[in-house]
């Protein structure tokens, strides 16, 4: 997860161990609990980098190369779809043929989004910034994927300040759903239910992550909240507006 040097060093082994674990899943006996934990193993590194490279990568890439916006939002896009594919992922059984299926797919998206970043976009900013800013933002890109969600939540805010906000509060609740199922281990690899739903949690994982009160919640709380209520133009809301929001509805 973590490896050390600049951000382009970090963010370019990231993607070596993702390729590994593609390779990993393919070698894995068909419909085997090995695919689902391999495949856990997946999403949480993939959703782990995409949120620390929102969170760093791309405001950099904004405010210091030339295009900046454009190329920042098609990598933000490019993350959306693979976030997208990686929750419907997250609740199929490896025997299922929407797995294989959705596999290809996510495999397809992260192997485009590799090639961009590192022919065009890491070029760009090694140019753009010094030694020094590329090793700060290097530690910074660990510190994020430390603090990171390990599991896809598509509809939540992808720039700054939400999603730094959001992310570190989402992620301890992530970690924690993880600890108490095994996820991502042999323990926690057991198929989903037998109508392709997603896995069941412990009854006291449920609690844990799901009871909240509006008031002493965090912004990360309130925010996931609103997001299991569907209240529209949450992701730009500050704290004080979700709360009404909720208390309204």
């Amino acid at each position: 997860m973590a490896h050390g040097g600049n951000v382009i060093k970090e963010l370019t082994t990231d993607h070596r161990e993702v390729e590994g674990l593609f390779g990993k899943i393919r070698k894995a006996p068909a419909g085997s609990a090995e695919r689902r934990m391999l495949a856990d193993q997946l999403t949480m590194e993939l959703v782990r980098h995409s949120v620390a490279e929102e969170q760093y990568l791309y405001p950099a890439v904004r405010d210091k190369l030339p295009n900046g916006g454009r190329m920042a939002d098609k990598e933000i896009r490019d993350h959306g779809k693979v976030e997208k594919q990686l929750k419907e992922l997250e609740g199929c059984a490896p025997g299922d043929r929407r797995f294989d299926r959705l596999l290809d797919s996510v495999e397809r998206e992260v192997t485009e989004h590799v090639k961009d970043e590192e022919e065009r976009l890491f070029p760009a900013l090694a140019e753009a910034l010094d030694a020094r800013e590329l090793n700060d933002m290097g530690d910074a890109i660990r510190r994020a994927k430390r603090m990171a969600p390990t599991r896809p939540h598509p509809s939540a805010p992808t720039t700054p300040p939400a999603n730094k906000l959001l992310g570190a509060g989402v992620g301890v609740v992530d970690r924690l759903r993880d600890a108490l199922t095994g996820r991502g281990t042999k323990r926690g690899a057991a198929a989903p239910t037998p109508d392709g739903g997603s896995r069941r949690e412990p009854a006291a994982t449920k609690r844990a992550t799901a009871e909240w009160t509006a008031e002493g919640s965090t912004y990360a709380q309130l925010y996931e909240e609103a997001k299991r209520r569907h209240i529209d133009g949450r992701s730009k809301m500050n704290k004080k507006e979700l709360s009404r929001a909720l208390s309204r509805g």
